[in-house]
C-alpha cells in the first residue's frame, strides 16, 4: 500500500500538488490542506467532485475534504486529488530568476510506503543545492530509498537513509526528485530555486 504526493513548480508561483494511493481497501475519506482556502484552487481531480462532498473552508489557513460515501478501492478506482497553492513562490528581490519555497510535509507511512516527487533537475525551475535544505524529523523507526537519475553519470543514483524517532535527517533536493519513505514523520523544506531562462517550457 503506498501513498504518492507530485509536487510541481509554476511559472506563475503558484506550487500544484497531485495526492493520491493505492492498495487500500477504501477510497480516501477526509484529507486536509493547510493553507489558507483564500489562496487555494481545488482542480477537478479523480472522484473528488462526488455528491457526498463537503468542502469546509471555514477555518483561516485549513481547507478540509470530506465525503460521507467510502466505496471499496478497485483496480480503477482511485480518488486522486489535484490542487494550487497560490503565489506560494516567493521572488528574491535581488535576485530576480530565484524564487523562495517553504513547505512542511506530513509523512504517513504507517502502512505501507509513501512516494514523494518535488523535485526534477530536468525542470526549467529547480532547487539551487547550495542554499537549499531539507530536513526530515522520523516519529518511526524505517528508511527512506531515493533514486535520481544522473546525468553527468549516465545512471540511476540510488541512496537509503536508516532512520530512528529523535534523528535529524538532511536530504539534499536531488534525493528529494523520487524518494519512498518507509517511515512516518515530518519534512521540512527550505529551497532556493532558480529558473533558468535557457530552458525552454
Amino acid at each position: 500500500m503506498d501513498r504518492i504526493m507530485k509536487i510541481t513548480f509554476i511559472e506563475n508561483l503558484n506550487v500544484k500538488y497531485t495526492f493520491w494511493r493505492h492498495g487500500f481497501s477504501n477510497l480516501i475519506s477526509r484529507y486536509e490542506i493547510n493553507y489558507s482556502p483564500k489562496y487555494l484552487i481545488l482542480h477537478e481531480g479523480k472522484n473528488v467532485y462526488t455528491p457526498d462532498l463537503k468542502i469546509d473552508n471555514s477555518q483561516e489557513n485549513r481547507l478540509i475534504l470530506k465525503w460521507d460515501v467510502v466505496p471499496e478501492s478497485g483496480d480503477q478506482s482511485i480518488r486522486k486529488i489535484t490542487y494550487e497553492k497560490v503565489k506560494m513562490l516567493v521572488p528574491l528581490l535581488d535576485q530576480p530568476n530565484r524564487l523562495h519555497f517553504l513547505e512542511n510535509i506530513e509523512i504517513k507511512a504507517t502502512s505501507g510506503w509513501y512516494n514523494l516527487s518535488l523535485h526534477d533537475r530536468n525542470k526549467r525551475i529547480t532547487a539551487v543545492k547550495a542554499l537549499s535544505v531539507a530536513i526530515f524529523s522520523p516519529t518511526t523507526s524505517g528508511y527512506i530509498h531515493c533514486c535520481h537519475c544522473s546525468i553527468r553519470k549516465g545512471m540511476l543514483d540510488c541512496w537509503e537513509h536508516q532512520c530512528i524517532p529523535g534523528e535529524t535527517i538532511y536530504l539534499k533536493p536531488t534525493e528529494l526528485a523520487d524518494a519512498r519513505f518507509h517511515v512516518s514523520g515530518n519534512l521540512f523544506v527550505d529551497w532556493t530555486l532558480e529558473i533558468d531562462p535557457n530552458n525552454p517550457i
